[in-house]
């Protein structure tokens, strides 16, 4: 990896990171896009992960098409970026626990054993900022 690719990468992570709120967008089953604002839990590498519920939409969506879209911006700070890259859900109950943050507790009141938190992975392609 050249030192550009390197910085650029560290970059795209810091603006997840800085941002925090980005809009997902799929394709559905008709293949139209759909788009919903998420929390950001965590940037570990190449992967972004948010929490989900098993049985919301988006869930689906990245179940019959992995690809996906994060898109955020901060226009105070003149800050925005996309990011094309490959999704999956999974239930893993060690990582789950890991990221676990109490404000997610409103939608899974049962924290991080909660029987529908699922977790979306996001793995980065590329990135425009």
């Amino acid at each position: 990896m050249s030192p550009n690719e390197d910085e650029a990468r560290t970059k795209v992570r810091e603006l997840i990171e800085h941002i925090r709120v980005v809009m997902l967008v799929t394709l559905d089953a008709a293949g139209g896009l759909a788009a919903r604002p998420i929390s950001v839990l965590a940037v570990e590498g190449d992967t972004v992960w948010f929490f989900t519920d098993v049985d919301r939409p988006k869930t689906m969506a990245i179940g019959q098409d992995h690809a996906a879209l994060l898109a955020a911006a901060s226009p105070s700070n003149q800050e925005c970026i996309s990011v094309r890259g490959t999704a999956r859900v999974m239930q893993d109950p060690e990582q789950q626990k890991a990221l676990w943050t109490e404000a997610a507790r409103l939608w899974f009141p049962d924290g991080a054993g909660s029987p529908n938190l699922a977790l979306i992975a996001v793995g980065m392609d590329g990135a425009e900022y």
